[in-house]
């Protein structure tokens, strides 16, 4: 049985009464059926309006995992993006980078490119804005950064610039160098010299003819006095006072005095130093640890250093010693040998007049035979390497087990740092050039 309610006083009562039992008040037939249709509707309304919210809430809750799912779908693709291998190659005399698969991801269209640190890349542009006047001759270069998706995050408006380290990138403009973050704001003004990356939290840069440390906010912490200074590494940094090398700590005390012929950077805890013409390994007190009876060394890496043994280019031979100066890849094979660097090193065998490159494991197998013309230190898992064809050279990518993974059909280009680009423009030298 159906209930009306009376509009006098609000009680329910049966549709068959024609008096509300409470009140008394009485309704003739065609009352209730405008207060039964009023009922009705109003039931109808409510339920459509129930419905209409639930599809709405069902709407909603589309768009919203349509929503998180772009852009998590978003956010991977640009994890994974950021996190690729990129690899730089030279077409048509210009820089870009490719994927693993080949596919030119940034269109060669620069004069040079650094390889990705921290996510951004330098890049630069030669200049031809010579007034009107030798518009055919680079007047010098325009260096700023991109990220692995292209973008030019920081335009090309510096006259040098060096990759990002600890943050912060050196740039140059007005003949002055200072500081930019990953946004491209100078968070230190361009006033120096010269200015070394960030290391250890502390720059070396120089003023004046003298070098000293600064730390990111721009404060001086060790003092403008050396005559050579290099950035931190463990904890160290070697310094020049007139001829003499030795080390300071962060603090800028000598912890090692200046009585060196030269001293190269800590690595492994070992630093390599000579003196009087022999070369020793000592340790971050000053304590000689190795005594190297040898006529070149190199500094360790992964535990080995580089050695070799020979007055003359024709008869020199390089192993490694370990660090208690046994010799664990005897000197007697190879013509050439660098650093270890993430579990090979790249070593040198002559091929009549010509050094062949490949590399070797910590046993001193050959892994990867010796047959490039030149090559590169691992990084990230692959190594350039490139061959001769004729009066031009190729290149391209291998990884650790020798299988090329961009192959070898790339331009050697303008590799090393953006000096390469400048001495080869004579852009050092530019307006002696113009004059003469």
């Amino acid at each position: 049985m159906a209930l009306i309610t009376c509009p006098n006083c609000g009680r329910q009562y049966s549709e068959h009464a024609n008096r509300c039992p409470s009140c008394g008040l009485t309704f003739d037939d065609a009352e209730i059926k405008a207060i039964k249709y009023a009922k009705k509707k109003a039931q109808k309304n409510n339920a459509v309006a129930k419905i209409t919210t639930r599809v709405s809430f069902a709407v909603l809750a589309v768009v919203a995992c349509v929503s998180i799912l772009f852009f998590a779908f978003n956010a991977t693709r640009d994890n994974r993006v950021v996190s690729q291998t990129l690899f730089k190659v030279w077409i048509n005399g210009k820089c870009g980078f490719l994927d693993k698969t080949g596919e030119e991801v940034i269109p060669c269209k620069y004069d040079y490119a650094d390889d990705f640190s921290e996510g951004f890349a330098l890049v630069a542009m030669l200049n031809y804005d010579n007034d009107g006047k030798y518009d055919y001759i680079p007047s010098g270069v325009r260096c700023g950064f991109i990220d692995k998706k292209g973008e030019e995050v920081i335009p090309c408006k510096y006259d040098e610039a060096g990759s990002f380290s600890d943050g912060l990138a050196s740039v140059k403009l007005d003949n002055r160098w200072g500081y930019i973050n990953k946004s491209g704001k100078e968070v230190i003004s361009c006033k120096y010299d010269e200015a070394f990356s960030f290391s250890e939290g502390l720059a070396c840069v120089q003023l004046n003819g003298k070098r000293g440390f600064i730390n990111k906010k721009g404060e001086q912490i060790i003092p403008f006095k050396y005559d050579e200074a290099w950035v931190f590494s463990e904890g160290f940094s070697r310094i020049r006072k007139g001829d003499e090398w030795g080390y300071i700590d962060k603090t800028g005390k000598e912890v090692i005095p200046c009585k060196y012929d030269y001293a190269n950077d800590f690595s492994d805890g070992l630093a390599l130093v000579t003196f009087d013409g022999e070369y020793s390994f000592i340790d971050k007190t000053g304590k000689e640890i190795i005594h190297c009876n040898y006529d070149e060394a190199g500094s360790f890496s992964e535990g080995l250093a580089n050695v070799a043994r020979g007055k003359h280019y024709v008869n020199i031979k390089y192993g490694y010693i370990g660090k208690d100066g046994e010799e664990i890849i005897l000197c007697d094979k190879f013509d050439s040998a660098e650093a270890f660097s993430e579990g090979l090193a790249r070593v040198a065998l002559k091929d009549r007049y010509n050094l062949k490159y490949g590399y070797i494991d910590r046993s001193g197998k050959e892994i990867i035979s010796c047959k490039y013309d030149s090559a590169e230190d691992f990084s990230d898992g692959y190594a350039r390497v490139s061959v001769k064809y004729g009066g031009d050279y190729k290149t391209g990518y291998i990884d650790k087990t020798g299988k090329e993974i961009i192959p070898l059909n790339y331009e050697v280009g303008v590799y090393g740092s953006l000096n390469h680009l400048m001495y080869a423009n004579d852009l050092y030298d530019y307006e002696f050039s113009v004059d003469e």
